[in-house]
C-alpha cells in the first residue's frame, strides 16, 4: 500500500493532489520520516517548478481538503504532534480547507514570549506564521518539561524555515538553540561533573558579546549563560565583559563558590548600617570595602530581601553548606526570631560535625555565633542551656553563667542538665545556689557531678579536654532534638 502510494504521488502532475495525498492521514500512517523526506526529494529532482522545502508558497492556500478529515480531527492532531513535518502537512491541509482561521490560536497552551510574539505574528504569510509560531511553541514546552530531543528537532525546523525569509528570527533561534544545548548538558553529563565542550563555551561567549541592534532578546538567556560560566568556573572572562547586574541575584548560579560571594556582598550591603548587634555573618566578606560614600542610596529593605531569598535559593541548592545556614540564623536572630535561629546554628553545626559525634569546627562555632545562642537560650527562658554554652566560649563567661543560674523562671529543665557541665567551677556555684535555697535533692545532683573523677583537676589535660568533648556532644545532640 506503502509503495502503491508513493508511485501515485511521483505520478502526479498537479502540486495541489500531490499535497493532498502527502497530508492525509493514511499517508502519515504508512509511511516513515525518511520514507516521507526521500519522496519530497524525488519529486524536487523531478521538476524544477516543485518547491517543498519548509517556506510556504502561494499555491499552499490553493490545497483542496482531504474529505476523510475534517478540521477538528486536524486540529486535535496538530495539538498531539511534536514532529515538524507531520506539523507542516496538517498546517497545510487546514490551509487549504479555510484561510480564515488563526491556527496558532488552536491551544492555549501555546505560548510564545512577548518579547518574540510581536514579530512572529507580525509575518504577512499566514501559514508561515501560524507555523513558525507553533514549532517554537512547541519546542519551548518540550524544553521545560526536559524532552530535548524533541525540542531539538522543533527548533531546527523551525531555524531552517525563519532563515530563508527573516534574519532577526535567524538570531532568536540560534539563541534559543544555545539555551536548550545548555539545558541539555546540566540535565546529561554536567550532571556528573562533566565539563562542556570547547565549542559550547565558545558559542556562550559569543551570546554575551553579542551587540546586535534590533535582536528580540531574552534576559533568561543572559542570565542562564552567565550562570554557565560561572558554575564552570569561568569567572575571569565574566569580570571583564558581562555587566553587573547580570552577576547579582542570577537564579541560575549553582556553583557554591560564586554563590557565597555573591552573597557576601549583600551581606556585606546589609551590615553597613553599623548595626554591630544584628550584623550577617559570611564568608569573604572581607574582599568588600569597608564603607560606601553614598550610604542614603542604599535601600536597606531591598537588601534585606535580597539577602533572605538568596539564602533561600542557595540551601535549596545544597542544605548542607554550614556557612548559609549560619546566614539564615543570623537573619533569624536579627529579626528575634530565637527558636528558629537556634534551630540553624545547631544545623550548622550538625552538618559539620556528622551529627556532633565531632568536634564542631572552631570557625563555626565561633565566639560571635556561641554568645548569640546564649542570647537566644536566655529571651527563650532556657537559662541552664545558657550557663552550659557559656562553657563554650574561648574564655569561660562565668558572670553571665552564674547570673543566668541564679533565674528562677527557668523554662529548660535545670538539673537534668548538670550531666552536660564540665567546669568544676560553675558546678560549685551550683552547689552553693542550691543550697543557700535549700533545695536538697538537687544540690545532691550537683555534688554527684563534680564527684565525678574524669573532671578531677589532677587529671591530665588531655582526659579533661575528652571530658568536655564528651559532654559538649551529649548536650548539642540533646539540644538538636529540642529545637529541630
Amino acid at each position: 500500500m506503502a509503495a502503491f502510494l508513493k508511485n501515485v504521488c511521483l505520478g502526479l502532475e498537479d502540486l495541489q493532489y500531490v499535497f493532498m495525498i502527502s497530508s492525509h492521514e493514511l499517508f502519515i500512517t504508512l509511511l516513515k520520516d525518511e520514507e516521507r523526506k526521500l519522496l519530497v526529494d524525488q519529486m524536487r529532482k523531478r521538476s524544477p517548478r516543485v518547491n517543498l522545502c519548509i517556506k510556504p508558497v502561494t499555491s499552499f492556500y490553493d490545497i483542496p481538503a482531504s474529505a476523510s478529515v475534517n478540521i477538528g480531527q486536524l486540529e486535535h492532531q496538530l495539538i498531539l504532534s511534536v514532529d515538524p513535518w507531520r506539523i507542516r502537512q496538517i498546517l497545510i491541509e487546514l490551509h487549504g480547507m479555510t484561510s480564515e482561521r488563526q491556527f496558532w490560536t488552536v491551544s492555549n497552551k501555546w505560548e510564545v514570549p512577548s518579547v518574540y510574539s510581536g514579530v512572529i505574528l507580525g509575518i504577512k504569510d499566514n501559514l508561515t506564521r501560524d507555523l513558525v509560531y507553533i514549532l517554537m511553541a512547541k519546542g519551548l514546552h518540550c524544553s521545560t518539561v526536559k524532552d530535548f530531543s524533541h525540542a531539538k528537532q522543533l527548533f531546527a525546523a523551525c531555524l531552517e524555515l525563519v532563515t530563508e525569509f527573516s534574519p532577526k528570527l535567524r538570531q532568536v533561534m540560534l539563541n534559543e538553540m544555545l539555551l536548550l544545548d545548555i539545558h541539555t548538558h546540566e540535565a546529561g553529563t554536567g550532571q556528573a561533573g562533566e565539563r562542556p565542550p570547547s565549542d559550547l563555551i565558545s558559542r556562550v561567549r559569543g551570546y554575551l558579546e553579542m551587540r546586535l541592534p534590533d535582536i528580540p532578546l531574552r534576559q533568561v538567556i543572559a542570565e542562564e549563560c552567565v550562570a554557565f560560566m560561572l558554575n564552570w568556573r569561568e569567572s575571569e572572562y565574566l569580570t571583564l565583559q558581562v555587566p553587573a547586574f547580570l552577576l547579582q541575584s542570577n537564579p541560575y548560579v549553582k556553583e557554591p563558590l560564586v554563590l557565597t560571594i555573591i552573597l557576601s556582598l549583600f551581606v556585606k550591603l546589609h551590615n553597613v548600617r553599623e548595626d554591630i548587634v544584628n550584623d550577617i555573618t559570611a564568608e569573604h566578606i572581607s574582599i568588600w570595602p569597608s564603607s560606601i560614600p553614598n550610604l542614603q542610596s542604599v535601600d536597606f529593605e531591598a537588601v534585606a530581601i535580597t539577602v533572605k531569598e538568596l539564602v533561600r535559593y542557595t540551601l535549596s541548592i545544597n542544605p548542607n553548606n554550614h556557612s548559609w545556614l549560619i546566614i539564615q540564623a543570623d537573619i533569624y536572630f536579627a529579626t528575634n526570631q530565637y527558636s528558629a535561629a537556634l534551630h540553624y546554628y545547631l544545623q550548622a553545626g550538625a552538618v559539620c560535625s556528622d551529627f556532633f559525634n565531632k568536634a564542631v569546627p572552631p570557625d563555626v562555632y565561633t565566639d560571635q555565633v556561641i554568645k548569640r545562642m546564649i542570647k537566644c537560650c536566655s529571651l527563650l527562658n532556657c537559662h541552664t542551656q545558657v550557663a552550659i554554652l557559656c562553657q563554650f566560649l574561648r574564655e569561660i563567661d562565668y558572670k553571665t553563667a552564674f547570673k543566668s543560674l541564679q533565674e528562677q523562671n527557668s523554662h529548660d529543665a535545670m538539673d537534668s542538665y548538670y550531666d552536660y557541665i564540665w567546669d568544676v567551677t560553675i558546678l560549685e556555684y551550683l552547689t552553693y545556689l542550691h543550697h543557700k535555697r535549700g533545695e536538697t535533692d538537687k544540690r545532691q545532683i550537683a555534688i554527684k557531678a563534680i564527684g565525678q573523677t574524669e573532671l578531677n583537676a589532677s587529671n591530665p589535660e588531655e582526659v579533661l579536654q575528652l571530658a568536655a568533648q564528651r559532654r559538649k556532644k551529649k548536650f548539642l545532640q540533646a539540644m538538636a532534638k529540642l529545637y529541630f
